[in-house]
């Protein structure tokens, strides 16, 4: 997530974690930080794991309760790798039809 353009700034809202087809919501969390007004990225993490299956698309929610210019990260990869448990998992990204801000597969609140 991205802090606010206009200075320092404390941030409050709701991620999701949702099947794309269904809605059906695995997480969901209300979250707060404090930005400097410098473009920084601050790091979220579920408090308990969302069980996910291999070839579903899900999309990542991200809505902010204040009403302010935010930053965004531009230039994001459309797929990527992570090791987990010591095999690797592959992520691809799509647009969603939930989006309401511009959002694409390489630029937004999640880069």
């Amino acid at each position: 997530m991205f802090g606010s353009t206009s200075g320092s700034e404390t941030h409050s809202g709701q991620i999701q974690l949702k099947e794309t087809i269904s809605q059906t919501i695995i997480a969901s969390e209300y979250f707060q930080f404090t930005s400097t007004g410098q473009i920084e990225y601050f790091d979220h993490a579920f408090s308990f794991p969302g069980y996910i299956k291999a070839g579903v698309k899900y999309t990542i929610a991200l809505e902010y309760d204040e009403k302010q210019t935010i930053y965004r990260g531009t230039e994001g990869l459309e797929s990527t790798t992570a090791d987990c448990n010591g095999g690797t998992v592959s992520f691809t990204f799509f647009e969603t039809p939930d989006d309401t801000n511009g959002s694409t597969e390489k630029n937004g609140q999640i880069p």
